[in-house]
C-alpha cells in the first residue's frame, strides 16, 4: 500500500483559511448580536466570580467593568436572596 505525502495545494489551503475566516467572523457578529446588543444583562461566572459582564449588565447595574470583574458573584446579590442563588450555583457547579 502506498501512501500519497504530496502536501495540499496552497490554493486548497488558501481557501480553507479564507472560509474559516469567513465563519469566525459571522460567528462573532452573532455574538455582538446576542450578546452585546440585546436588552439582558449577561455575566459569565467561574468559580463563582465574575469574568464577563455585557454593557447591558453595566447599564443596569451603574458599575464598570472594574467594579465587577473579578468579584464574587454573590456580593452582587440581594441578602435576601443569597441562600437561593448559592444553592442554584453549588448544583451548577456539581452537574459539570
Amino acid at each position: 500500500m502506498t501512501v500519497d505525502l504530496q502536501p495540499y495545494p496552497s490554493s486548497a489551503i488558501s481557501e480553507s483559511v479564507k472560509l474559516a475566516q469567513e465563519k469566525l467572523l459571522k460567528s462573532r457578529e452573532k455574538y455582538s448580536t446576542i450578546v452585546e446588543k440585546g436588552n439582558d444583562g449577561i455575566v459569565i461566572l467561574e468559580g463563582g466570580a465574575i469574568r464577563f459582564a455585557n454593557s447591558r449588565m453595566h447599564i443596569l447595574t451603574g458599575l464598570s467593568d472594574e467594579e465587577t470583574i473579578g468579584k464574587a458573584f454573590i456580593e452582587f446579590v440581594s441578602e435576601q436572596f443569597r441562600p437561593m442563588v448559592s444553592k442554584c450555583t453549588r448544583k451548577e457547579q456539581l452537574e459539570r
